[in-house]
């Protein structure tokens, strides 16, 4: 997510806001676990698992 949280934007502000994405981002921890162990990717699917890997770490740290 851009810039929105960081930057503190009023909608992001909002417990409904922070709940959905606090859901979201467990989510995404759940396919990064899942993913490198199940996936057999092509050239353009590891640019996408090295994605995944990049918002994992992002979220890790939001969550510290």
């Amino acid at each position: 997510m851009s810039g929105c949280i960081e930057e503190g934007d009023a909608a992001a502000e909002s417990e409904a806001f922070r709940a959905r994405y606090a859901a979201i981002r467990r989510i995404h921890c759940e396919g990064a676990e899942v993913l490198p162990v199940n996936a057999r990717p092509t050239a353009v699917g590891e640019g996408l698992l090295d994605e995944i890997r990049r918002w994992d770490a992002y979220d890790a740290r939001v969550d510290a």
